[in-house]
């Protein structure tokens, strides 16, 4: 146990540390926490860009997740491109991933459920994915 407490009384105190010698040297935190958003997130407004085809492979993904899962949470893509981008089209991308068993819209000849509740898009756009009920909402 003594050990325990002791790694983390050096852990906290090297985590003090650095902000001390921060402040001292008059570190732009700022900066540094915009810097590492843009490198967890791969944008500064804190979205992902992606296109077309990518946007439907990580909804689809999110899609299983949250079927499987079950879980409230949310995501946000930036989808480049023209054009408009809808459930159809969309399912097109799934049909061609050969996911359809694991995200299923009847409607598109895609399985018997839907897991997806979605209005055609006008791209460019930033698009929100959040999980309700285990079914996947686009907006």
């Amino acid at each position: 146990m003594d050990a325990i407490e002791i790694l983390i009384i050096m852990g906290v105190a090297i985590l003090v540390g650095f902000l001390i010698i921060g402040f001292i040297a008059d570190w732009d935190y700022k900066n540094l926490s915009g810097s590492i958003r843009k490198r967890m997130t791969e944008s500064e407004e804190g979205k992902i860009k992606v296109d077309k085809d990518t946007f439907a492979a990580r909804l689809g993904e999110y899609s299983m997740y949250c079927r499987t899962q079950g879980k409230a949470q949310s995501k946000t893509y930036h989808v480049e491109g023209t054009g408009s981008f809808s459930k159809s089209d969309l399912f097109v991308i799934i049909k061609d991933l050969r996911w359809c068993e694991s995200v299923q819209s009847a409607e598109n000849g895609c399985g018997s459920r839907e897991d997806i509740e979605m209005e055609p898009i006008t791209l460019p756009r930033s698009v929100g994915l959040r999980c309700v009920d285990a079914i996947t909402k686009v907006n």
